[in-house]
Order: structure tokens, then C-alpha cells, then sequence
């Protein structure tokens, strides 16, 4: 009894899954009629091929058998079969053949006993539900977000209270109606602050209970759409039992964390990707007994599923195997024979995850077209996770899959880079540093910085998103750095805002694919900002040709020449001109500034007039009378304030002249400002 229950729980299983790829099928079928193009054909062959390794997993060979013919006629489109209606109708009539051997919808009995305390309900209306849910999580944040500016507003009051005691004393010297008036004043300021406290408390309350029922919500919810991973993986074991006996192979298959509840949409989505990992594994991983035997092993190979969940609200499902591992040689030959390039994908392993690679010598009903690994790497993609590869010669293979645990809601750090907000999702983010432009090195065509023992590369976000150069200031710098081991990139941004959770939207029809972007999020504020592809820019950044963050030169520093006898009033111009940045020098007179600017370069000059052996006019013309020297400008600073003494001085050719009687330091720093 309990081994019919099991099969009939894998067949209701298969039913729904072999529906929607029957139904994708129907549907790239008729765009190919009207529209005839590789993508489509693409789309469609990777249909059949799931659907073929669905079948096989549940028994149903007449259906894999009616799969591989589909699958056949469209490697012939796929190595450029012309679109005929003849052949148009050889694939209708091989996806009908397969409709009608897919199991028909049964008529239900009574409801057992142990089924009374449940109730079915149609999995779209659950979603429906559910994506309503997840929308109050908008309203949630902006009601976050007055709470935060209400915060500001009373800490604007309470920095103010100094400022009012201070007018209060000062009334009390005031006229009685004037009194009057700023204590009324006051009272109303003391009045809107209380009501303003109160109205924060009150707000707060409501708040914090408005977002426990959201949270609540939202967590029952999802809760109603997590299923144990055991779910999908009751077909596994007899799988890799079929597969053992076709391939004359010994195999054994251990499945560890089969408990851990997983998104419903997770795992309708990666099952079929898991069953390409076995299939791979088997066929080319696990060696045969005899080869085993040779190399000291048991005849009996294993390959193992284990699941763990890791911080971040995900889980990853790693498919090992005890095999002979994968032959970087051998993926690199099939990877040039179709034209792609190792060094720009960055080595042997990213090849695998390209369609048409494989390492099979023929192609048989289980392997071999090079397509398993880049259905595998394009749904783990769109869950939003990433995937790792381990491989040592006749050691093994280790596949490992970051998955998020739920989908559409997450947590997420808001960052600015080029001056505009983006969402970087949180579990992918490694590591935050802050590093100085010193420890900035040249690695290759890159930047790197130095952590924990080795070079992480760098690039600047801005320049990845085609936002404009970044350039490298001489203060510490906010570095993200994304991706796991060797992988890791660190990223530039401007600043981190927050950390926040959120709801993250698609971005349409009209847009199913942006580079680099995954979606868009509402913040609380009502500003939407796009939702950042982590995969995505850590491939970018192999795709460019250089990645060096432009360094930003720091500004020169500004030499001015300080001209006055008065030991004094030189001490007082050579502090002021100094704490606003420049480099100052003095002379005592006109003849010793001219020696000094003969010698060395300055960008203005700063004197007095009445000095001995030269004044501050003749200097001036002396300069202007210099071709070297002619276009520095120059301030005369004195207390010769006559209409007469400012004529001359313009006449010398003068930039600006300040009189010491009304002097402000502050006309001084910017004239030179200014003028330099």
C-alpha cells in the first residue's frame, strides 16, 4: 500500500510538472510558425530535454521515448534545419503524441479520514494570496520611513531647546508688549513639540503592531508554500537505480537535509536541474566497476545530495560525486570547437554552463548534447542563487547551489554609486570593507586590494552599471565584495545607506532581460530603484577589458607669496592663507620677493605698499614688467585707503586691493580664491 501511495504521489507530481512543459512547448511552437528564430528553438529543446529526464525519473518510457524524438528534430533545427510547414507538423503531432501519453486527470473519492483536516486549494489563488500579502510590505516601509522623519523633526526641537532658552533670557530685557509676544511664541513652539512627542508615541505603538501582523501574515503564508525538499527528491533514488542499471554502472545515492522546507516555486523550478546533476554524474562521473577497481576504488560509486541552510534565509544543495572529476583539457577542446574562448570566460570550469558544451564522445538518451549544465546554470540564475564547482582528478565533483529559501522578498543594502540609489541583495554580499587608496595594488589589467591573506580584484560599481569612471579619492573608500573564493570581486560604491528588507518586482514584458538587473523595489520613501543582478556584475567585470578604478590626483596645492616688513601683520596673512590650504612663503620687502619668484613658482602674491627698499607698487609693476611673471596676480593689503593710493595700485597692475582698517579675513581667502 504504501509503495502505491508513493508512486501515485510521483505521478501527481509528474502530471503538473509534464503540463507546463507540454504547455511552454505548444506555445514556443506557435511563435516559431509565426516567428522563426534559434532562441525559440533553443527554449523548445530544452522543454523536450526536462521533460525527457521527468520521465524517466517516474517510469514513463513511452513519453521519454516520444521526448527523444522531439529532442532529435530539433537538433536538426538547431545545426540549421530550414523551418518547412512539413516540419512544423511533425512537431505538433510529436508534442501531441506526447500529451496523450502523459496520465489523465482522475476523478476524486470521498475524503479519507486523514484528509478531513485539509483542504485543496487551486496553487494559483495560494500565489495570488500570497503576492497580496508580500504588497503590505510597501505600506510597511513607508509608514518606517515617517517614523524616521518624525525622528528627525523632534531632534530638530530638542538641538533648538539651547536657541530658545537663549531668547527667553533675552526677553526678560525686551519692552512688556515685545515680552509678550516671544513667550507666546515659545509656549506654541513647547506645545507643537509635545504634541509632536505624543503623536511619535502613539505612531509607534501602531507601528510596531501594524508590522508584527504583516510579519505574521507574511510568514503564514509562505509557510502554506514550503514544502521539504523530500518532495521532489522521493524520485531521485530510483532515478539513479535506472540510470545505474542502463549505464552497467554500480551507483548508490545518499540524500542528507531532506527535511529542510523549501519555497513551493524553489523547488518546482530546480527540480529539473537537480535531475541533470544526477544524470551528469552518472554518466559522466561515476567510472565503470572495472575502471574503479584499477584505480583502487570500490566497484560501487556514490554520488550524495546534502542540503544546509545557511545565514541569509538560504539553503545550499550540494551534488557530489566519488567520480573521476571533470577534464579541464577536454572541456577547453569542445569549448573551441564551438568558438568560445576559455581566457574570456574565464578558464575551464565557467565553460561547462555554455550550451552545446559537453565532453561526451557520442551522444546517447541520458547525455551528451551539452545542454543539462546550462539549464542547470540558467534556473539557478532566475531563482536569483549562484553555483560553485569543485573538481580533483579521480577524487570527484562537487556541484554546490546557493538557493534562496523564499522568493520575491528579501533582504537587501541600499548603496549610491554615480549618485543614484541600488539595491544589492544581502546574501550575496561577502564582506563590506574600507580601505585607504594606498593599499590600493595593480594586479594584471586590474585593481586589487589585499584580505585575509590574498588579492581581491576590484572595480569600480558605477563603471561595471556604464554609469561613468569612477575615480579613487585619497580617503578611505566602501568596497562590497560579492561572489565566494576565487570568484570574489569587490565593488566600489559612493556609500551604504541601510539595510532593509524588500519586495522586489519584475521589470515587464517589455524589459524580461536587463543586464546587471534582476528587478526593482519600492523604497518607503516612494522611490523605486533597480534591484542589482550580483551574477550578472561578476560576470561584467570578466567581460571587460581593463578594470582599473581611475585614480583621482590630488589638487596641487596652492603657493601663495606673503610680501610685509611688519613681522605681525606677516605672521597673521601666513596664518590666515595656511588654514585655508595654501602653501605660503614670506619676504620682507619688494626686492627680497623678487629674488624669491625668480627662484620658485608661486600662484599669487600677497603684499603690503610701504616697505623699504621696495613698495608694494613698484614690486607689482616689477612683476608685470617680468614676461615670466606678467600674468601672476597679485593683492596689495594696506592701510593706505585714499581714492588716490587705489588708483595707483590698479595702475600698477594690481588684482585686488584690501584696506587693513576694514579687513576681514574672509576677503582675503576669496580673492586668492579667486584669483588662483
Amino acid at each position: 500500500m504504501e509503495e502505491q501511495e508513493f508512486i501515485g504521489r510521483l505521478l501527481e507530481t509528474f502530471k503538473v510538472e509534464a503540463a507546463e512543459h507540454v504547455s511552454a512547448m505548444s506555445a514556443g511552437l506557435e511563435m516559431l510558425g509565426s516567428r522563426p528564430d534559434q532562441e525559440t528553438v533553443e527554449v523548445l529543446y530544452r522543454e523536450a530535454h526536462s521533460l525527457k529526464g521527468a520521465a524517466r525519473a517516474v517510469g514513463m518510457n513511452e513519453v521519454e521515448i516520444s521526448c527523444q524524438q522531439l529532442e532529435d528534430l530539433l537538433a536538426e533545427m538547431k545545426k540549421g534545419a530550414p523551418v518547412t510547414p512539413e516540419l512544423l507538423d511533425r512537431l505538433h503531432e510529436a508534442i501531441d503524441e506526447v500529451s496523450s501519453l502523459l496520465p489523465q486527470e482522475q476523478a476524486l473519492a470521498e475524503p479519507s479520514e486523514s484528509s478531513i483536516e485539509t483542504v485543496r486549494v487551486d496553487l494559483r489563488k495560494l500565489r495570488t494570496v500570497l503576492r497580496q500579502a508580500e504588497e503590505l510590505l510597501s505600506p510597511k516601509l513607508a509608514e518606517q520611513q515617517h517614523l524616521k522623519e518624525l525622528d528627525e523633526i523632534l531632534d530638530m526641537f530638542a538641538k533648538g531647546k539651547g536657541r530658545r532658552s537663549e531668547i527667553l533670557r533675552m526677553s526678560r530685557s525686551m519692552e512688556d508688549r515685545m515680552r509678550s509676544l516671544v513667550d507666546s511664541e515659545l509656549l506654541a513652539v513647547r506645545n507643537t513639540e509635545a504634541r509632536l512627542a505624543a503623536f511619535r508615541k502613539s505612531a509607534g505603538k501602531q507601528f510596531h503592531a501594524f508590522s508584527a501582523m504583516i510579519d505574521d501574515l507574511l510568514g503564514d503564508t509562505r509557510e502554506m508554500l514550503m514544502m521539504p525538499f523530500s518532495s521532489i527528491s522521493d524520485a531521485f533514488p530510483r532515478l539513479v537505480r535506472d540510470l545505474s542499471k542502463e549505464l552497467g554502472k554500480k551507483i548508490a545515492l545518499d540524500i542528507k537535509g531532506g527535511e529542510i522546507e523549501i519555497d513551493r516555486r524553489v523547488l518546482e523550478e530546480i527540480k529539473d536541474p537537480l535531475i541533470h546533476l544526477l544524470r551528469n554524474a552518472a554518466d559522466h562521473g561515476i567510472e565503470s566497476p572495472d575502471a574503479r577497481s584499477a584505480l583502487g576504488k570500490q566497484q560501487e560509486g556514490r554520488i550524495a545530495i546534502t542540503l544546509a541552510q545557511k545565514d541569509g534565509g538560504k539553503v545550499e544543495i550540494a551534488v557530489s560525486d566519488d567520480g573521476s572529476g571533470i577534464d579541464d583539457d577536454r572541456v577547453v577542446e569542445a569549448a573551441l570547437q564551438l568558438g568560445f574562448s576559455p581566457e574570456a570566460e574565464g578558464g575551464a570550469v565557467p565553460l561547462l554552463f555554455k550550451s552545446g558544451i559537453s565532453t561526451s564522445a557520442e551522444v546517447t538518451g541520458i547525455s551528451g548534447r551539452g545542454l543539462g549544465l546550462a539549464i542547470v546554470h540558467e534556473k539557478v540564475e532566475k531563482l536569483g542563487g549562484e553555483i560553485a564547482i569543485e573538481t580533483a582528478q579521480n577524487r570527484g565533483t562537487i556541484f554546490r547551489l546557493g538557493l534562496p529559501l523564499t522568493l520575491s522578498t528579501f533582504r537587501g543594502v541600499l548603496v549610491k554609486a554615480a549618485g543614484k540609489p541600488f539595491i544589492i541583495p544581502s546574501s550575496s554580499i561577502e564582506h563590506v570593507l574600507r580601505v585607504d587608496a594606498q593599499d590600493i595594488r595593480p594586479i594584471g589589467n586590474m585593481d586589487s586590494v589585499e584580505f585575509d591573506g590574498r588579492a581581491v580584484a576590484l572595480a569600480g560599481l558605477s563603471e561595471v552599471l556604464e554609469m561613468g569612471t569612477q575615480k579613487l579619492s585619497d580617503g578611505k573608500m566602501i568596497i562590497i565584495v560579492l561572489g565566494r573564493g576565487g570568484a570574489q570581486t569587490g565593488f566600489k560604491v559612493d556609500e551604504i545607506l541601510d539595510e532593509q528588507e524588500v519586495l522586489v518586482k519584475n521589470l515587464g514584458p517589455q524589459l524580461v532581460r536587463v543586464r546587471n538587473v534582476s528587478g526593482a523595489c519600492l523604497l518607503g520613501t516612494g522611490e523605486t530603484v533597480p534591484v542589482l543582478n550580483p551574477a550578472d556584475l561578476l560576470k561584467s567585470v570578466m567581460r571587460r577589458p581593463q578594470h582599473r578604478i581611475e585614480r583621482q590626483e590630488k589638487p596641487r596645492e596652492k603657493r601663495v607669496l606673503v610680501v610685509e616688513d611688519s613681522i605681525t601683520s606677516r605672521i597673521l596673512l601666513k596664518g590666515i592663507l595656511e588654514s585655508a590650504g595654501y602653501l605660503v612663503n614670506t619676504a620682507v620687502d619688494g626686492l627680497d620677493a623678487m629674488k624669491l619668484l625668480k627662484k620658485e613658482a608661486f600662484d599669487l602674491v600677497v603684499s603690503d605698499i610701504e616697505m623699504p627698499r621696495m613698495n608694494g607698487f613698484t614690486l607689482t609693476s616689477e612683476i608685470r614688467a617680468d614676461k615670466k611673471l606678467a600674468a601672476l596676480p597679485v593683492v596689495l593689503v594696506t592701510s593706505l585707503e585714499s581714492r588716490e593710493h587705489r588708483e595707483q595700485g590698479i595702475e600698477a597692475g594690481a588684482d585686488a586691493y584690501i584696506v587693513k582698517s576694514s579687513f576681514d579675513q574672509s576677503d582675503l581667502i576669496e580673492a586668492a580664491g579667486r584669483l588662483t
